[in-house]
């Protein structure tokens, strides 16, 4: 082979060919060794052995090595390995390197293994390295394997390195990993990493890894970037993300962010996230940011963000930013977001951001988010906004939503909101919602709204409606509604409904209706009526009407009625009226009968009236 076929392909082949013809079961030894070499140092060397049987294992070993050197330091290493046996296992092992080098130093490495294996697990793996140096330090690195099996996995491996520096100290590497399979999960993996230096020491790298499953979607990015100057103004920013999804998604994402500045305006600028989530989810962000200015317009600012979930998922989140300025207006700035995960999934997560300016409007705003999920399904959700200005508007607005599931289907939901303000218009607004589910049909719904204003329309409205069912037949219903209002109009509406029945038929019934005006007309209704039944039939029923009026026509009415029959015939009825007006004309009216029958036929029957 000429050197010029070898500059052109880079590359040099070997190829064996066998010939067998069968007698009956011959068995065929045969091992050579080539030794060639051209006009000056061209060496060829190959050695071969064949084994033949014939019932079971046809085997053919070759393998071989082909050396090239060409006019100074031109080098092509070449060395294969081919095993077959017929019955099962073809087998066919190829490696080769492959070293080039040009005028100065450029260099191409290429090494490549083939293994074939026919039945099952056909594989081919090819590894390939190329550096080229080119003018003075131009350097690029590309290494590739190949693996290849037949049956399921068809994987392609393919890295490279490309570091180039130009003039000075400029710097540029990028890796990249290619895998892929045919049948279920495609997979390409590609890391970069970028290394930039200028006139003195600035710095940027940046590295990317990229994984990719197509039946599952396994997916690795890792990206980082980092800026360094030294003398005047020191800046470090680094950041890098990377995420992975399995199985049991492991995920790691830190990203990393540093400025500093000293002379005059020092500055300094950190912030980091690092997830990570295993079978435990381990997790810690951290952010923070830091600037100040000295002489004239004094500046903090710092801003830190902290994630920690550990073997048994805790997690703390806080974020805070300090900004401070010290002639005139001094402010801080302060954000901070909790969770917290406890043993299996409890999770707190609040958010804070404190503004202060020192001359007028000091402001806090603090959100925060409680999410509990205890051993099945038990979940709280509470968020909170809090906004306080100190000269005028002071407002704090709070939400939270609790959700609580138990054992089967046990829920609770609340969700409520406030704001506040100090000077003028100072509201509440809180809405919530109950719903309670026990082992079969216990279930308790409850709605509320409030909503408060200070200066003259203070209002409040809550609505709410309980039902509650035991074991067979038990059930309490209550629904009310309350307004409020401060000034002139101050209204309360509550109406409830309450059904009680025990274990055979105990049953309790009560229905009431309060309006509450302040000025004039306040009025409470509430009627009730309450039938009970023991063991038997004993029965009582009470119905009562209260009506309140408050300047004049205070009225209370109250009728009962009981009836009690004991373990034959024994009845007793009591019915009773009350009416009560409390100027003048209070009125009792009370009306009972009593019938007794004994054993044979002895009555007794009073009756009562008053």
């Amino acid at each position: 082979m000429k050197g010029s076929v070898c500059m052109k392909k880079k590359c040099l082949a070997c190829i064996s060919t066998l010939k067998y013809k069968q007698v009956s079961n011959v068995e065929v030894v045969c091992s050579s060794t080539l030794k060639y070499k051209q006009a000056s140092n061209v060496e060829v060397v190959c050695s071969s052995t064949l084994k033949y049987n014939q019932v079971s294992n046809v085997e053919v070993v070759c393998s071989s090595t082909l050396k090239y050197n060409q006019a100074s330091n031109v080098e092509v290493v070449c060395s294969s390995t081919l095993k077959y046996k017929q019955v099962s296992n073809v087998e066919v092992v190829c490696s080769s390197t492959l070293k080039y080098k040009q005028a100065s130093n450029v260099e191409v490495v290429c090494s490549s293994t083939l293994k074939y294996k026919q039945a099952s697990n056909v594989e081919v793996v090819c590894s390939s390295t190329r550096k080229y140096k080119r003018a003075s330090n131009v350097e690029v690195v590309c290494s590739s394997a190949l693996k290849y099996n037949q049956a399921s996995n068809v994987e392609v491996v393919c890295s490279s390195t490309l570091k180039y520096k130009q003039v000075s100290n400029v710097e540029v590497v990028c890796s990249s990993t290619l895998k892929y399979k045919q049948a279920s999960n495609v997979e390409v993996v590609c890391s970069s990493t970028l290394k930039y230096k200028q006139a003195s020491n600035v710095e940027v790298v940046c590295s990317s890894t990229l994984k990719y499953k197509q039946a599952s979607n396994v997916e690795v990015v890792c990206s980082s970037t980092r800026k360094y100057k030294q003398a005047s103004n020191v800046e470090v920013v680094c950041s890098s993300a990377l995420k992975y999804n399995q199985a049991s998604n492991v995920e790691v994402v830190c990203s990393s962010t540093l400025k500093y500045k000293q002379v005059s305006n020092v500055e300094v600028v950190c912030s980091s996230t690092l997830k990570y989530n295993q079978v435990s989810n381990v997790e810690v962000v951290c952010s923070s940011t830091l600037k100040y200015k000295q002489v004239s317009n004094v500046e903090v600012v710092c801003s830190s963000t902290l994630k920690y979930n550990q073997v048994s998922n805790v997690e703390v989140v806080c974020s805070s930013t300090l900004k401070y300025k010290q002639v005139s207006n001094v402010e801080v700035v302060c954000s901070s977001t909790l969770k917290y995960k406890q043993a299996s999934n409890v999770e707190v997560v609040c958010s804070s951001t404190l503004k202060y300016n020192q001359v007028s409007n000091v402001e806090v705003v603090c959100s925060s988010t409680l999410k509990y999920k205890r051993v099945s399904n038990v979940e709280v959700v509470c968020s909170s906004t809090l906004k306080y200005k100190q000269a005028s508007n002071v407002e704090v607005v709070c939400s939270s939503t609790l959700k609580y599931k138990q054992a089967s289907n046990v829920e609770v939901v609340c969700s409520s909101t406030l704001k506040y303000k100090q000077a003028s218009n100072v509201e509440v607004v809180c809405s919530s919602t109950l719903k309670y589910k026990q082992a079969s049909n216990v279930e308790v719904v409850c709605s509320s709204t409030l909503k408060y204003k200070q200066v003259s329309n203070v209002e409040v409205v809550c609505s709410s409606t309980l039902k509650y069912k035991q074991a067979s037949n038990v059930e309490v219903v209550c629904s009310s509604t309350l307004k409020y209002k401060q000034a002139s109009n101050v209204e309360v509406v509550c109406s409830s409904t309450r059904k009680y029945k025990q274990a055979s038929n105990v049953e309790v019934v009560c229905s009431s209706a309060l309006k509450y005006n302040q000025a004039s007309n306040v009025e409470v209704v509430c009627s009730s009526t309450l039938k009970y039944k023991q063991v038997s039939n004993v029965e009582v029923v009470c119905s009562s009407t209260l009506k309140y009026n408050q300047v004049s026509n205070v009225e209370v009415v109250c009728s009962s009625t009981l009836k009690y029959k004991q373990a034959s015939n024994v009845e007793v009825v009591c019915s009773s009226t009350l009416k009560y007006k409390q100027a003048s004309n209070v009125e009792v009216v009370c009306s009972s009968t009593l019938k007794y029958n004994q054993v044979s036929n002895v009555e007794v029957v009073c009756s009562s009236y008053s």
